[in-house]
């Protein structure tokens, strides 16, 4: 790594906070709270802020690249659930603010679900030009 592609210490600063922000949403995943939609939102949530931190550090370029598609791919999930099950929205602020499940859920899920399909079909297509650019 030449001096030009070392980070400054700002961005290893905030390498090093989207780390720890990761484990810390990784870890309340891996806790045990709440049912298993929250796990999954929670870990894909946190893996991206874990690759973050790496990636504005300097380490791992290519796999954070490789493992890029997890956060559009919540989103995508967020989404999924939101239009499957409008109910989840309002627990998933506790019962002070419970958020009614009609037209906000549905338009929620409809807003996630646009955003991770292009977020994932973005990745799809930034990873064959890069695989296109190798072979050439």
């Amino acid at each position: 790594m030449t001096d030009a592609e070392r980070p400054d210490t700002g961005m290893r600063v905030l390498g090093f906070i989207l780390l720890g922000c990761g484990v810390l949403a990784v870890g309340r995943a891996v806790s045990g709270f709440g049912d298993w939609r929250s796990a999954v939102l929670w870990a894909g949530m946190g893996v991206p802020l874990l690759l973050g931190g790496l990636l504005f550090n300097g380490w791992f370029a290519d796999l954070c690249g490789a493992l890029a598609w997890t956060l559009p791919a919540t989103i995508l999930f967020a989404g999924v659930v939101l239009l499957v099950d409008p109910d989840y929205a309002s627990r998933l602020d506790g019962p002070k603010n419970q958020m009614d499940a009609g037209w906000q859920s549905y338009g929620l899920g409809v807003l996630f679900l646009l955003l991770g399909a292009a977020g994932v079909a973005g990745w799809a297509y930034a990873v064959r030009r890069a695989l296109a650019r190798r072979r050439a």
